[in-house]
């Protein structure tokens, strides 16, 4: 029995060349098996760069099917050509607008494009905008066409781009403040302003109106302008106009107290304050979504000019060459700032060549909720306030640009001119810090004159002597 045992033994053992055959197929399996689950990357290649997926073997190939038989499956999609003549059409500091060959004329074909080796949309033209983008920064693009089975193909030959820095106001503008703001100001003022009511309709544009016991705009309004208006109450608690609305713009008005005369405002940052009972609380305070647009328009006695709540990149919020100044004299809980948004959560905002000068006690510029994407602040000139700017920096915020800002030495701020560097100092972050200088305006005795012209850096704080050199003759590396 021990030796029929021995015996099948030995007649099962396959001969060992057909166990090396076996063993190498075993490898060449695995092997293929490992390769199938690459990861995806973006491979340089002559001619143009493709996808890692491209270069490897699709697997198995199916068994094929008996003579007058079907076929099991269907055949896998043909690899889309790479789609040719990819170019920048134009570029802007916040856009880069692309284009290039379609690869079958008169198909629907569907682009993926990509920036930097990561998907970033679709077109289904041979065009593409990318509005995500930053001032003074270097991107790369390729695009690819997705097949029937939505697969990319093969990548077009890559385009590298940098866009410009933010433009500098045009010199016709200068510096938003008396000469430009308010509807004084408003191309078109008749010398004179008109009594409008207290109701406004969708779809409508208000001219050289005096709101003069300010305004509620209600649910459901929208796409409304108001051109050359004065808005102006005593609501010491509450706003000078309400806004529920969605589309709403203020181009060239004026937000003021209703217990002075109608007409110019103060003119200096130092004249005396507004008694804390003359002013309101809110210029304008946005109440629900919808987008808000403010330009041109000028505020002050106030406890904030603006409290804003809702942004995002349908319903942007966007403030610019506006003059805030001479808030209300605080009372003894008011947080006084130019701008406030104090829950966070918000993307898509855009504060662009304002002044917002005063002797409040909080932030000119307060972004001080929780979490904030694609904000930018860019070209303003800022003074006084507790810190003048607060762009939310507790870390958790994203892509935010601060860029050609000022300092200007009118008003010392109590504690500094930035509160928390974070967002600037921390890399993967998004953010932008790039060309803020410092302002030392005639007879400032707190601040250096040396200083005037410096670059200023997100780590600076309030010089400790008058005599002390804050600024830098570089601009900020970054992070």
């Amino acid at each position: 029995m021990d030796d029929l045992r021995s015996r099948e033994g030995q007649a099962d053992a396959p001969a060992p060349s057909r166990m090396a055959a076996r063993m190498a197929a075993k490898r060449a399996r695995a092997r293929r098996r490992r390769i199938g689950l690459g990861t995806l990357a973006v491979v340089a290649v002559a001619g143009g760069a493709v996808l890692a997926w491209q270069l490897v073997s699709p697997g198995p190939t199916a068994p094929r099917p008996a003579p007058g038989r079907p076929s099991a499956s269907p055949a896998p999609s043909s690899p889309s050509p790479a789609p040719a003549g990819l170019r920048v059409a134009r570029v802007s500091s916040t856009r880069v607008k692309l284009d290039w060959r379609p690869v079958a004329a008169g198909t629907a074909v569907t682009y993926q494009v990509y920036r930097d080796g990561k998907a970033i949309g679709t077109s289904t033209k041979a065009r593409f905008s990318d509005t995500a983008v930053r001032p003074a920064t270097t991107y790369t693009y390729a695009v690819s066409a997705l097949t029937a089975a939505g697969q990319p193909g093969a990548l077009s030959a890559a385009v590298k781009v940098t866009t410009p820095r933010r433009p500098r106001p045009a010199p016709e503008l200068g510096v938003a403040g008396a000469a430009n703001t308010g509807y004084r100001n408003a191309p078109g003022y008749p010398g004179h302003l008109t009594d409008c009511g207290s109701e406004v309709q969708s779809n409508s544009t208000y001219k050289y109106c005096d709101f003069a016991g300010g305004l509620a705009i209600g649910s459901g309004v929208s796409d409304v302008t108001f051109l050359g208006c004065r808005f102006a109450s005593n609501a010491v608690e509450d706003a000078d106009v309400a806004d529920y609305g969605d589309g709403i713009k203020f181009l060239y008005d004026t937000f003021e107290p209703s217990t002075v005369p109608a007409g110019p405002g103060p003119a200096s940052d130092q004249a005396p304050g507004i008694a804390n009972g003359q002013g309101y609380q809110y210029g304008i305070d946005q109440r629900s979504h919808g987008s808000l647009t403010v330009d041109h328009s000028d505020f002050w006695g106030f406890e904030e000019a603006m409290q804003i709540g809702y942004s995002s990149q349908s319903n942007p919020v966007v403030v610019s060459n506006s003059w805030i100044h001479n808030p209300r004299d605080p009372g003894s809980s008011d947080h006084t700032d130019g701008i406030l948004e104090n829950y966070g959560g918000l993307s898509y905002m855009t504060f662009d060549h304002n002044t917002i000068v005063g002797d409040g006690n909080t932030n000119a510029l307060a972004l001080q909720g929780q979490t904030y994407d694609h904000i930018t602040i860019t070209g303003n000139y800022f003074s006084g306030y507790g810190y003048m700017v607060n762009s939310g920096a507790n870390g958790h915020s994203t892509n935010m640009v601060f860029t050609d800002n000022v300092w200007g030495s009118d008003i010392k701020p109590v504690f500094g001119p930035l509160y928390g560097c974070t967002m600037y100092t921390t890399p993967g972050l998004g953010g932008l810090w790039h060309g803020n200088t410092i302002q030392v305006r005639p007879g400032t005795t707190w601040m250096a004159a040396g200083n005037n012209g410096l670059f200023w850096w997100p780590t600076d704080g309030n010089p400790s002597d008058p005599g002390q050199i804050i600024g830098h003759s570089g601009d900020y590396p970054g992070p």
